[in-house]
């Protein structure tokens, strides 16, 4: 541990402010803003890849969804539609979870473009960097609402979707939609 940095040159972080109910998750969110270059990285000068970033998100969270006891997992890369799928225990209910990662703060996410069709199971979880640059935070969207409400580009290749005009409050953090 040499200049205040520990585990692979991850630095250290304040832990009092996890609550005893989550306490990895701001491991979690430390050693992804890690690999995003946050201020004091070795490798800040170095762009990290759109896919490294997505990868990052899928996987901060299928960890969330997994502290809370359900199963999540990765699907191949690239599939078509959803980056994970998401079970009960009992298997008695499912979920197909797309996530859209930003390194930044937006205030929307492009989507590509939408799909005429959608599951009833499908949720989208937008990831994006909180206000104090150290944590993450997730907008957990139904499908059906992201359909209703994204923006279509009628000159360009992307649909997105926007926060809403309350800052998206409703959706940030609730991973309870799962249960």
């Amino acid at each position: 541990m040499k200049n205040g940095k520990g585990d692979a040159g991850v630095p250290r972080v304040n832990r009092s402010r996890t609550s005893q109910s989550e306490p990895s998750k701001l491991r979690y969110a430390e050693v992804f803003l890690h690999s995003l270059n946050m201020p004091g990285s070795r490798r800040q000068s170095e762009r990290i890849s759109n896919a490294v970033i997505g990868a990052g998100g899928v996987h901060y969270v299928a960890s969330m969804l997994s502290i809370r006891g359900l199963v999540a997992l990765p699907t191949v890369r690239n599939t078509k539609g959803f980056d994970l799928v998401v079970t009960r225990l009992n298997g008695r209910r499912f979920w197909t979870v797309q996530v859209k990662t930003s390194a930044k703060r937006p205030q929307f996410w492009p989507l590509g473009k939408m799909p005429v069709r959608m599951a009833a199971s499908a949720v989208y979880v937008f990831v994006r960097r909180a206000k104090d640059g150290v944590n993450l935070e997730a907008f957990i969207v139904p499908g059906s609402v992201v359909k209703r409400t994204y923006h279509r580009d009628a000159n360009g290749p992307w649909d997105s979707w926007y926060l809403p005009n309350d800052g998206g409050a409703k959706y940030l953090n609730r991973w309870d939609f799962f249960q």
